[in-house]
């Protein structure tokens, strides 16, 4: 946060107030930590905004491992999929909810809903509209999995397109570029 101090994510409040026990491991490879992720026997695990989990933890719960994808993949792979569809001008994006796999943001995918993208939308205002929608899905697919009723789908992977993180160096205007490209590069950033 700003002045650098730690603050709590809304999801860590609402655990503490629900007295839902927290684990923040610094190394997720850590013998203790996947000691204690075994015991809950849980049958699935739900991820968002998340590093790449390794193996052993994926392959702990039962139905395994599903993201929260700010895109509807297999379009923009990676750690900035709104920014990407912003800067690209894309009329429409979405939320994905797929199951994770060893390679980042290919997995099989289980629901996706889309978003209509006007051509003054900011990243902010994405952002926050993907996050409920993207809570209100992977409600769905939990319910869907309790019932067995999810077909998970295949990526088509020849139709991937990347959404690598961002830098300063992105920020930059170019006033030669076209005033489309300066206008999205501004909503996204």
């Amino acid at each position: 946060g700003r002045g650098l101090v730690n603050r709590s994510s809304a999801v860590k409040k609402t655990a503490e107030e629900y007295d839902y026990p927290i684990y923040q491991p610094s190394n997720l490879n850590d013998p203790n930590f996947l000691s204690i992720m075994k015991n809950t026997n849980a049958d699935i695990f739900v991820v968002a905004a998340y590093r790449i989990l390794p193996d052993k933890l994926i392959i702990i719960p039962r139905e395994g491992a599903v993201n929260i994808h700010a895109s509807l993949l297999p379009k923009y792979r990676g750690a900035a999929p709104i920014h990407h569809a912003i800067l690209n001008g894309e009329k429409e994006t979405g939320v994905t909810i797929f199951r994770i796999e060893k390679k980042v943001d290919t997995g099989d995918i289980l629901l996706q809903e889309r978003f209509i993208l006007n051509n003054n939308i900011t990243t902010g205002e994405v952002y926050d509209n993907l996050a409920n929608l993207g809570a209100r899905l992977v409600l769905t697919t939990l319910d869907y999995f309790k019932t067995n009723q999810l077909v998970p789908v295949a990526q088509e992977h020849i139709n991937a397109t990347s959404a690598p993180k961002i830098s300063s160096k992105d920020y930059l205007i170019h006033w030669h570029d076209s005033a489309e490209t300066i206008h999205n590069q501004i909503r996204a950033f």
